[in-house]
Formats: structure tokens, sequence, C-alpha cells
């Protein structure tokens, strides 16, 4: 089983829109990073996204580019409690998971290592980050957006 988070493409800030929708270049970087996972072959069944604007517009980009609808999820929220996603996680299928700092890194650390925090992730937005579940959650690579 893999598991992909994916952090929301650059936002506008609170003051321009306190919705934050993506601004155009938080678009652009997504489009990029699809590219990037269809190279290395992605694949997931189900795509969960946090319900703030962002979110929602990112995980829309990637379910129209993976051809899966994604579906959201309050707890997925930046401050939410990392443990609580874990549900998502039951069944044996590669999830795909779109949110904010400092929730993803949160979660990544809380699978890998048992404790929230203990591992620092660097996820710029529109990175991807891949988890693999063998015996233990491993992490197995990070992507970034190429930069100007």
């Amino acid at each position: 089983m893999e598991l992909y988070l994916f952090r929301h493409g650059e936002a506008m800030s609170p003051l321009e829109d306190p919705e934050r929708p993506l601004t155009p270049r938080g678009n652009q970087d997504v489009e990029q990073m699809v590219k990037h996972l269809k190279k290395k072959h992605v694949r997931f069944e189900k795509l969960y996204h946090s319900p703030k604007k962002r979110a929602v517009e990112t995980a829309s980009i990637l379910g129209n580019a993976f051809s899966i609808s994604p579906e959201s999820k309050d707890f997925l929220t930046p401050n939410d409690d990392p443990e609580v996603a874990k549900c998502l996680l039951q069944e044996d299928q590669n999830i795909m998971i779109v949110g904010h700092l400092p929730h993803l890194p949160s979660l990544a650390s809380l699978l890998m290592s048992g404790t929230i925090g203990k591992i620092q992730l660097d996820m710029k937005t529109a990175s991807a980050v891949c988890l693999e579940k063998g015996r233990i959650w491993s992490l197995r690579w990070i992507l970034r957006p190429e930069s100007d």
C-alpha cells in the first residue's frame, strides 16, 4: 500500500481573498506535479482532501488528471489531529490525501515513527510525498515542483 500526501498549491493571502483559492502559480505548480506523478506511474484508488478551498481546487486538478472523484473530509484541515486521519488507511489500497501544513508532515511522522513531530518533512506548496506500508511505514520519495 502506498500513501501519497500532497500539499495544496500556492494560495492567495487571506487579505486578497479570505477563502484562499489557488493563485495562477499554484495552479501551474499542481499541473506540473501531475506530469511528474504520471511519469512515476503513481496510481491511487481514493483521493481525500481538506474542505479548504485551496485543497479542494488542488484535489480537483488531481482528480481530473487521474480520473478519480475527490472526497472531502472535515478532519484534514491544518491543525486537525493526524491520529484521526489514520481511519482512512484501513483498506489495503493506494490513497492520496491533499492537505496542509502542519497536518500532512505530522501524519507522516506519526505513521513512520509513532510520534507527531519526531520526523520533520519539508513540504513546500504543491509537493508530494510517497509513504509505503510494509512491516512499518517508510518514506519512498518526495517531489517538489521546479522553481523559477
